[in-house]
């Protein structure tokens, strides 16, 4: 396996993972309004 075949799927996971992760965020702030 090459390196940079490694590298890309590396960045790929991270950027699966992030977008998951804001995905629930906006999800949690639009069903639970927050108080200021």
């Amino acid at each position: 396996m090459s390196m940079e075949f490694f590298v890309v799927v590396v960045v790929f996971f991270f950027f699966f993972f992030f977008f998951r992760r804001l995905e629930k965020a906006i999800e949690l702030q639009r069903c639970q309004p927050r108080y200021v």
